[in-house]
C-alpha cells in the first residue's frame, strides 16, 4: 500500500529534490495546472507502460496526486505502481486543490518531458 503524505511533506521532499511528482489527471487537467516539475501520466491511458518507461528505476521516491481527495485516480495509480514493484510510492491525497488553496506555486502547460 502507498503511504499518504501531507502537503508539507510533499513540499519538503520537493525542496530536497528527492522525489518525482506524478500528476495522474487527464492531460487537459494537467495542462490547466500542476505542481512544479510534475510529469503527467494519466491513469486512463496505458498507465503501467508509461510509468515504467518514464520512471524506469523502481527505487525512486514518487508522489502521485490528482485533483483532490474525492478523485480516485491517485489511489489507483499508487496501487498499480506498487504492483509493478515501485518501492517508495506516496500519495498526496489532498492533491493540487490543496496545494493551490495554500497559495503555493504551480505550473501551466504541457508536459515537456513527454515524448
Amino acid at each position: 500500500m502507498a503511504q499518504d503524505i501531507s502537503r508539507s511533506e510533499v513540499q519538503q521532499m520537493y525542496a530536497d529534490r528527492c522525489v518525482h511528482l506524478v500528476d495522474v489527471s487527464p492531460a487537459k487537467a494537467y495542462r490547466a495546472c500542476h505542481l512544479p516539475a510534475a510529469i503527467n501520466i494519466p491513469i486512463e491511458s496505458e498507465f503501467d507502460e508509461q510509468v515504467q518507461r518514464r520512471l524506469p528505476h523502481k527505487h525512486l521516491h514518487v508522489v502521485v496526486y490528482s485533483l483532490d481527495a474525492e478523485c480516485r485516480a491517485s489511489p489507483i495509480a499508487a496501487l498499480r505502481m506498487r504492483a509493478l514493484g515501485y518501492a517508495h510510492v506516496y500519495r498526496y491525497e489532498a492533491g493540487k486543490a490543496d496545494w493551490i488553496s495554500a497559495g503555493l506555486p504551480f505550473e501551466l502547460g504541457a508536459d515537456k518531458a513527454a515524448d
